[in-house]
């Protein structure tokens, strides 16, 4: 017979090797590193070959193995979009981490269906998601997340920690509190043009509400639209807890003379300089 070996429980130093690769994936989903910052923390790369998706896979110590996806089919700034990290256990190691371990640790916020996310759009998801199909394992487990972003993310970064309880039919109790994590993915969804349009109107609104005007202090880091007796004479960026300053009272379009007026300032699109952004 082949030979087997036996399953071990993680080192306190390979679950800290763990906790770490999950941080490095979770930055870069999250656009708060590129991926030269990741070769730096986990080494050399192999390359994977697919004609949607580009890969790379890194062996992380002897019982780890992490996976960086980009989309050939979304371009950002001239190359092809972050989408998805995979973090896999291996077979014959067993991590004893739990969800207190790496929620805080992580920030990630657990999902709750019917909330909304942005004001706006609801969560359709569940946090606690145990096999009940037919087909299933019901020895098995997937916790789903959401980590927080700025309200001016053009993206969605979700993750799932895919757990095996301790086969305790028929009520597998173990899965409320699992500890054997299997594989973790944090995915990057885009919101789609008319998320992002919905969600501009209503920004738009909300703060042409609080009668923005020259002096008072700006509530969120975006480009504004100063309003004149000209009309929309005038955008910038304006930093937030800076005060709104005078603009310039004919249209930054046309190349005439004018005067810095006291002005009202409405929210006109997302910090364009931010690392979520497109633009």
């Amino acid at each position: 017979m082949p030979y087997t070996p036996p399953i071990r429980s993680m080192t306190p130093a390979q679950q800290q090797q763990m906790l770490q690769a999950m941080q490095t994936g979770l930055n870069w989903i999250q656009g708060t590193v590129d991926f030269d910052d990741v070769r730096r923390a986990l080494g050399q790369p192999t390359r994977l070959r697919d004609d949607v998706e580009l890969g790379f896979v890194f062996v992380v110590g002897h019982a780890l193995t992490a996976q960086f996806f980009f989309d050939k089919t979304r371009i950002v700034d001239g190359a092809p979009a972050v989408k998805r990290f995979v973090l896999t256990v291996d077979t014959y190691f067993e991590p004893n981490i739990r969800m207190s371990d790496y929620e805080t640790r992580l920030g990630l916020r657990r999902l709750v269906r019917g909330e909304k996310i942005d004001g706006l759009r609801t969560e359709i998801s569940e946090f606690f998601n145990p096999g009940r199909c037919a087909d299933c394992d019901r020895n098995n487990v997937l916790l789903g997340y959401r980590s927080p972003l700025p309200p001016d993310t053009l993206f969605d970064v979700y993750g799932n920690f895919d757990y095996l309880g301790n086969n305790d039919s028929p009520d597998y109790a173990s899965l409320r509190d699992p500890e054997n994590l299997r594989k973790i993915t944090f995915t990057r969804t885009y919101l789609t043009p008319a998320e992002l349009e919905q969600r501009r109107a209503a920004r738009r609104q909300q703060y042409g509400l609080m009668d923005l005007r020259t002096g008072m202090l700006c509530p969120e880091t975006a480009i504004w639209e100063g309003w004149t007796e000209n009309g929309a004479t005038d955008r910038t960026l304006v930093w937030a807890g800076e005060p709104f300053s005078r603009a310039r009272n004919v249209p930054i379009e046309k190349q005439l003379p004018f005067d810095w007026v006291p002005a009202r300032w409405m929210w006109l699109r997302e910090n364009p300089r931010a690392p979520w952004s497109e633009t």
